[in-house]
């Protein structure tokens, strides 16, 4: 098959979850045998080269921001949100490589990218890494006056389009059953977020705390801020020699400004995030809003590292409670449960190992991303094209 896949940036180096998403799906295209055009902004980091080695053709722009170039995405998208992946140079290559052959799959990632619809033929696949709609009316709820009514805006926007969506393609996928009966129970198949099998991490011999997170993101930015102010006093209160990593791209003043405090460390944009793994007992994700399913908690837990969430944070992931997973939406409580684990190493590790053992069971991306290929297979199969000789093992 010839896919067309179009994303919102290059996803090599995979240094963020969504970019996981996006290669993990591109990877299992290309070992199906399908050939596959990539379609994508590049924010800076993009590894053009390693995409290439992969026998993909990639189509690229560089990506940035400025109002002139937000206003002509709001007009187009109708939506901040929608418009701020809309580049006229990148969407007219699109629509040329549409036009110079024919393709027959268009794979679309994030509602964010559904302006590029129209750039090619065959059926339409969109994978949905959240519900945008949702995430902005919770954002909505954690801002103060006016930008409380900008989010709810801009969620009203999207869940038009969203609506709009639904009518729009052969094949719609998702990562969680909530996801699922937001958008429309029946008509929206769940294709979870997963992971790649590594090798776990040697114990930690230190009391330290790891968030995993892009920090440019609003719910990151929340949580980092929330957890520093509400809950890590605590911890530091009852071990005074606890330490806290931030570990992730692009870290905002505000969250770069937490480093200041005693025991926490921002360490910006990491080639690796495994090292610091190694450091931690514990990781957290102290989420208070979001959409989608969190890939950190999977890769905490890949790695043998026990987790202490929100319910909120593993919203979608709601099997891994005590399976790897605390959870605890309370300071007190968040904070009392880092603390146990902190001070009890064989728990800490014995939970880590059930996290792990549930992840390898469920949560392998061969497996989460079966829903959404055989679905492919099943909408070419009813236009005549004969599925790809992998389709059965993806």
């Amino acid at each position: 098959m010839r896919v067309l896949m179009i994303t919102k940036f290059l996803p090599l180096p995979a240094n963020q979850g969504g970019k996981r998403r996006s290669l993990a799906i591109l990877e299992r295209y290309l070992a199906r045998g399908d050939q596959v055009v990539l379609v994508a902004h590049d924010d800076g980091t993009a590894d053009i080269a390693g995409l290439q080695r992969l026998g993909v053709r990639v189509v690229s722009a560089r990506w940035s921001g400025g109002l002139k170039r937000l206003v002509r995405g709001i007009l187009k998208g109708r939506s901040a949100i929608l418009g701020r992946f809309y580049t006229p140079e990148l969407y007219e290559q699109a629509r040329a490589i549409g036009r110079e052959q024919p393709f027959d799959v268009l794979q679309i990632e994030y509602l964010h990218n559904c302006i590029y619809r129209d750039c090619a033929t065959g059926i339409k696949v969109l994978d949905l890494h959240d519900v945008a709609s949702d995430q902005a009316s919770r954002i909505a709820a954690l801002k103060k006056f006016p930008l409380n009514l900008a989010y709810r805006a801009e969620s009203l926007a999207l869940a038009r389009r969203e609506r709009a969506t639904l009518r729009e393609y052969d094949v719609i996928a998702c990562v969680s059953q909530h996801d699922a009966e937001r958008l429309g129970p029946g008509v929206v198949l769940v294709a979870p977020n997963g992971w790649e099998a590594s090798q776990p991490l040697p114990e930690a011999d230190s009391e330290t705390v790891a968030f995993v997170a892009n920090f440019s993101f609003s719910t990151n930015i929340d949580a980092a801020e929330w957890f520093a102010d509400s809950i890590w006093p605590k911890v530091r209160a009852a071990r005074p020699t606890a330490e806290l990593l931030l570990v992730g791209k692009d870290p905002v003043p505000s969250v770069l400004a937490l480093r200041g405090r005693p025991g926490i460390t921002v360490t910006g944009t990491v080639d690796e995030v495994a090292p610091y793994l190694q450091r931690s007992r514990v990781a957290i994700a102290p989420l208070r809003a979001g959409s989608g399913s969190r890939l950190k908690i999977l890769e905490a837990l890949e790695a043998s590292r026990p987790m202490v969430s929100t319910s909120a944070g593993l919203e979608g992931l709601e099997q891994l409670s005590h399976s790897g997973v605390v959870v605890a939406d309370e300071p007190d409580a968040f904070a009392a449960a880092i603390c146990d684990l902190l001070t009890n190493p064989a728990r800490a590790r014995a939970l880590g190992a059930l996290g792990r053992k549930a992840v390898h069971e469920t949560f392998l991306w061969d497996r989460t991303l079966a829903p959404m290929f055989s679905a492919v297979d099943r909408a070419l199969a009813a236009r005549g094209k004969a599925p790809s000789g992998a389709a059965g093992k993806a």
